[in-house]
């Protein structure tokens, strides 16, 4: 399992389900809503560290 597939997938049913509460009819508020889902800014990019103690032996 790609962990990068598996985000993208988690954050397109999220997308469907907080946009399923409302129907938007005016152009000018649902062309800014597109805008705002679009520009990722409800999920952003995944964080990718690195834990340098995994190789820590005792």
């Amino acid at each position: 399992m790609d962990v990068f597939d598996f985000r993208d997938h988690v954050v397109g049913e999220y997308e469907q389900f907080t946009r399923s509460f409302t129907r938007i009819r005016a152009d000018d508020i649902r062309g800014f809503v597109n805008k705002e889902y679009a520009s990722q800014k409800y999920w952003p990019e995944p964080l990718i560290q690195i834990n340098l103690l995994i190789h820590r032996h005792n």
